[in-house]
């Protein structure tokens, strides 16, 4: 018996379909993992150093934030429904 039909790249997934959540999981898990081995590296304090050091050299002169939506439309990829709705899922275990 033929497996299911294969989804054709850029083919929009059902956002409720359970492996949207499956997903979910696997990255909150991926997350949690990478969080796990920059800690254990200290490349948590080293990041935060260089966040300090840019705050303090920053003079204010040019506003360098971006709204929500330029920072959307420079994503490497679409933000479908499915997508979206794996993206809230991880939020909500971490």
């Amino acid at each position: 018996m033929p497996g299911p039909p294969a989804r054709r790249r850029g083919a929009e997934k059902d956002p409720h379909d359970p492996q949207v959540e499956e997903l979910a999981a696997q990255h909150c898990a991926h997350h949690k993992a990478l969080l796990q081995a920059i800690e254990a590296a200290g490349l948590d304090v080293a990041e935060e150093k260089l966040f300090e050091t840019y705050d303090a050299e920053a003079s204010g002169e040019e506003d360098v934030q971006m709204s929500a939506f330029e920072a959307v439309t420079k994503m490497p990829y679409g933000f479908s429904a499915a997508r979206t709705r794996c993206m809230e899922l991880t939020a909500r275990l971490l």
